[in-house]
């Protein structure tokens, strides 16, 4: 047996203390000495008071059971508790031990850890019916780069200030972070150091950094930011080098959300030749007598290609469903390249102006929008593709062809992806003439009629539901 000592500071004290070590190095039983001490640092321990396990430690993200869908109210409220609740005074070994590159004040830390969970259900809803990732070790890519850490601070810091408190501007202490974070990142691609301008701490920086752009309306920032995320994602080989993991579907989903919702062509999958393919559980399908059904009967007289990603994404959603009522979620990978296949693909499609396939593709857009690009029930702002949309519907003469019942699922999803009924008037009063027209008097009508075309229960029904009961008809007298 061997004794070692070893400085450490003293929680309570400045000073240093020798805190000894017992290194054991055969079978021999220690020393009587050495069993003394041994029993003194127990019962050391014994005497302290035990505090409660739960202000130890970190609630862990484990893959769990789907719960039932939740209100945007319960979200909201999930949000707000675990923001101000008290922080413990310690974080266990997720921090404690941690070296990160810069200096960062504790408390933002913190908030990175509290609000993961809770804002990446934000951030992406669909993530309910998915394989959840384990928050903690999101911290470990980012602990060793301090331009990855700053950007990351100022991105939680920004986030819970305009989603928690409702501000518009960034706060100061997320500003601090953004221009330390951004100095660093300037600095780096201006350097020597070739390795550390494409690694994936970078990337992901810049990812954030896209992302917060086009959260504050910053469209040409976004831009550029996801261009420089292309010119070192194809410095590194392509997208297929990131096959499968969290980078690529960080990219995609802003490559795909920055492009659709501006009018612009994306940076990644500009060709037939590079599309994925579908995923293969989602063409061999049980409802391939889809055509048959009342409300998709059209489906068998558009293109070709459209009818394919129409029945790819609502087999999607029969699955998505289905894991609901069996409790089983999603694999990731499903959910990455059913949005790859079927999103790129409509936006390279091309059909006429005034042609019921063109109407059919936006609202297949507007629909995967809300599916997999979506922030929970925050719309874009006055954006290309909504000004294009309400033109549509509005105006174009397709839209009126198509069957009653469709063009009312059209509204719906417009009214939960896209425009606030509230303050959109038209939206309104065309939601109240085709629910008028299609004779649906009661929720069960509607649940039946958009489960018919293809929604995600766990995402689109309370909204959907809400909507209804704003605009129900007015139930006859007598």
């Amino acid at each position: 047996m061997e004794r070692l000592n070893a400085g450490r500071k003293s929680r309570h004290t400045s000073k240093v203390a020798e805190m000894p070590f017992i290194v054991s190095r055969d079978l021999e039983k220690a020393d009587a000495a050495t069993r003394k001490l041994i029993r003194s640092h127990v019962m050391q321990g014994k005497k302290k008071r035990a505090r409660p396990r739960k202000s130890m430690q970190v609630q862990a993200v484990v893959i769990q059971p789907i719960p039932k869908a939740e209100s945007e109210a319960t979200l909201a409220e999930e949000m707000r508790h675990r923001y101000t609740t008290s922080m413990p005074r310690r974080v266990g070994s997720d921090l404690s031990f941690i070296d990160f590159a810069d200096d960062i004040e504790l408390s933002m830390l913190l908030n990175m850890m509290k609000i993961a969970d809770v804002a990446l259900g934000i951030i992406f809803p669909l993530n309910v019916v998915g394989i959840r990732v384990d928050q903690e070790k999101r911290l470990y890519p980012i602990q060793g780069d301090a331009a990855a850490l700053h950007i990351s601070v100022y991105a939680v810091e920004d986030f819970m200030n305009k989603v928690l408190r409702y501000n518009r501007d960034s706060s100061y202490n997320a500003m601090i972070h953004y221009h330390k974070g951004l100095r660093i990142l300037q600095e780096r691609l201006l350097g020597d150091d070739e390795e550390a301008k494409i690694a994936d701490s970078t990337l992901g920086a810049i990812l954030k950094l896209a992302s917060a752009a086009q959260f504050c309306g910053d469209i040409q920032t976004a831009v550029q930011h996801m261009r420089g995320v292309y010119r070192i994602i194809d410095i590194r080989g392509g997208l297929k080098v990131f096959d499968g993991t969290e980078i690529q579907f960080e990219t995609c989903r802003y490559d795909l959300s920055i492009a659709l919702l501006n009018g612009l062509k994306p940076f990644f999958f500009t060709s037939e030749e590079s599309f994925i393919p579908y995923p293969e559980e989602l063409l061999v399908s049980d409802d391939e007598n889809i055509s048959s059904q009342e409300h998709t009967s059209f489906i068998c007289h558009v293109h070709n290609d459209l009818a394919v990603a129409w029945r790819v994404l609502r087999r999607f959603c029969s699955l998505a469903n289905l894991g609901v009522q069996t409790r089983r979620r999603m694999r990731p990978r499903l959910i990455l390249d059913t949005m790859n296949s079927v999103m790129y693909r409509l936006l390279h499609m091309e059909f006429a102006a005034e042609s019921i396939d063109e109407s059919i593709r936006f609202g297949l857009l507007a629909f995967s929008h809300h599916v997999f690009l979506q922030w929970h029930d925050i719309r874009p702002v006055d954006s290309y593709f909504s000004h294009t949309y309400r033109t549509r519907i509005l105006q174009s003469d397709s839209f009126k062809r198509l069957p009653p019942h469709l063009s009312l699922w059209f509204l719906k999803i417009a009214a939960i992806s896209i425009f606030d009924v509230s303050v959109e008037m038209w939206l309104e009063d065309a939601l109240r003439e085709y629910i008028e027209k299609t004779g649906l008097r009661k929720w069960k009508d509607v649940q039946e009629v958009m489960s018919s075309v293809m929604w995600v229960a766990v995402l689109d029904e309370q909204p959907v539901r809400r909507i209804f009961n704003l605009i129900r008809p007015t139930r006859p007298k007598g």
